[in-house]
C-alpha cells in the first residue's frame, strides 16, 4: 500500500516490532520514508499489574486493563515520528494502533483505521477505549460490504467506507487444461484448514488418477505441528507424489496460472486476497458458504462453488469442476470478470480520493 501510494504523495511508513533483525515486508518503493523501530516493548508487565490483572474476572474487562498499562508505552514510542513528520492523514494499520494514536499521543490529524479482519472478529470483545477510538478516527475502512452493517451496530463512526485490497489482473488466464489444483495460504488448522483438502483430496483421488495438488504457503513440519501434521496426511494416504508441498513464491500470478481450480478451505477470511488473485488469473474456485469473504467473492454456480461445512460437500464441488473442463473455462470466465473489481488501479483511486477528502475536512 505504501509503495502504491507513493507514486502521488509523501509516504512514511512506521513499523514497529518487539525483536531485532528485519521486519518481513513485500519489496518497498525507494519513494517511501521507511521508519522501522525495532527491539520495541514486549508486553511485560510488572507485578502490581499482575496481580491486579487476576481480578478482572471477564475477559473483556482484562482486555481493557492491558490496554490501559500497554496503550501510553506504545503512543510514547509513536508520538516522536509523527511530530517530526507531520503528517496531513494517518493511516492506522489495525484499531489497535488506532486507539493508541488518539488517545495517547499528542496528535490532531485525521486517523483511518484499516481492517484487515472481519469486523465480527475485529469487534470481539470491543472494549469502550477500542469503540471511543472507532468513533473519534476521522474514517473507518473495512474490506468487503457484509462488514458495514456490522461496524454501523457497533459505533457510532463518523465516516465507514468498503475499500478491498488490491491485486494485479495479469492480461493473460490459465489454459485450465492442466490437471492441477492449486491452494495459497499460510499453514493454520483453524482458519486456513489444508487439511479439509488433503482429506477431500484423498476422496477424489482414486477417480481422478492424474490429478495433482499443490499446497503452497509458510509453513515448516520441523517447527510447526500443524504442517507436520498434514505432512503425516498426505504420507498416511500414499499420496506424496501427488499433493505437494511447495513453500512460498514471490512468482503468484506464474504459479496460479499453472493450475485449473483454486481451492480455499478456509473457515475465515478478511478478504481472501490469494482467493482474488486466483480468479484474476482465470480459475474457477470453492470455499464453504459459510467463511466471511470468501462468500462474498464466490457466486456459488457462477464463478465457483460455494459448499456446506464438510469434507464430502468440498470434494463433491471439486470433483464437477475436475470432470468438466468446460464448466471451468465457464466458471473461470466469470472469475476473471470478478477479479477486475479488485485491480490495483481501481482501489488506489479509492484510496486516493479518501486520503484527500480526508486531508480537506470532508
Amino acid at each position: 500500500m505504501a509503495s502504491a501510494l507513493s507514486a502521488k504523495y509523501d509516504v512514511t511508513a512506521l513499523a514497529m516490532t518487539q525483536r531485532g533483525g528485519k521486519p518481513f515486508f513485500y519489496m518497498m518503493s525507494p519513494k517511501v520514508h521507511f521508519i522501522h523501530m525495532d527491539h520495541c516493548y514486549g508486553k511485560q508487565k510488572n507485578l502490581v499489574h499482575k496481580i491486579l490483572r487476576s481480578f478482572r474476572i471477564r475477559k473483556l474487562q482484562r482486555r481493557s486493563y492491558d490496554q490501559q498499562y500497554e496503550d501510553p508505552i506504545w503512543g510514547a514510542m509513536m508520538e516522536p515520528v509523527i511530530r517530526q513528520t507531520n503528517p496531513d492523514v494517518i493511516v492506522a494499520f489495525s484499531l489497535d494502533l488506532a486507539r493508541m494514536i488518539l488517545q495517547w499521543t499528542d496528535t490532531c490529524k485525521p486517523v483511518i483505521v484499516m481492517f484487515h479482519q472481519s469486523s465480527e472478529t475485529v469487534l470481539k470483545n470491543l472494549t469502550p477505549a477500542s469503540k471511543r477510538a472507532l468513533e473519534e478516527a476521522a474514517c473507518v475502512q473495512v474490506l468487503m460490504k457484509s462488514d458495514l452493517p456490522v461496524v454501523q451496530k457497533r459505533a457510532a463512526c463518523r465516516r465507514l467506507v468498503c475499500i478491498p485490497n488490491a491485486i494485479v489482473v495479469p492480461e493473460y488466464a490459465s489454459s485450465l487444461k492442466n490437471k492441477k489444483i492449486v491452494h495459497m495460504a499460510r499453514f493454520n488448522r483453524n482458519t486456513k484448514r489444508q487439511h479439509l483438502l488433503i482429506e477431500a483430496f484423498r476422496l477424489l483421488h482414486p477417480a481422478f488418477p492424474g490429478w495433482k495438488l499443490e499446497l503452497w504457503g509458510d509453513g515448516d513440519p520441523d517447527h510447526d505441528t500443524y504442517t507436520k501434521y498434514c505432512y503425516d496426511l498426505v504420507k498416511q494416504a500414499g499420496l506424496e507424489h501427488e499433493i505437494s508441498f511447495c513453500g512460498t513464491t514471490r512468482q503468484v500470478e506464474e504459479v496460479l496460472s499453472e493450475g485449473s481450480i483454486f481451492a480455499f478451505p478456509s473457515s475465515e477470511e478478511g478478504m481472501g486476497i490469494c482467493l482474488a488473485e486466483a480468479m484474476a488469473v482465470g480459475l474457477p474456485a470453492v470455499g464453504y458458504r459459510s467463511c466471511h469473504a470468501v462468500n462474498e467473492i464466490i457466486r456459488d454456480k457462477g464463478n465457483g462453488f460455494l459448499c456446506e461445512d464438510g469434507v464430502e460437500p468440498f470434494a463433491e464441488a471439486l470433483r464437477r469442476l475436475m470432470s468438466d473442463e468446460g464448466l471451468r473455462k465457464k466458471m473461470g470466465y466469470e472469475a476473471k470478470r470478478t477479479a477486475e473489481a479488485y485491480e490495483a488501479s481501481k482501489i488506489w483511486g479509492k484510496w486516493g480520493i479518501l486520503l484527500e477528502e480526508t486531508a480537506s475536512g470532508r
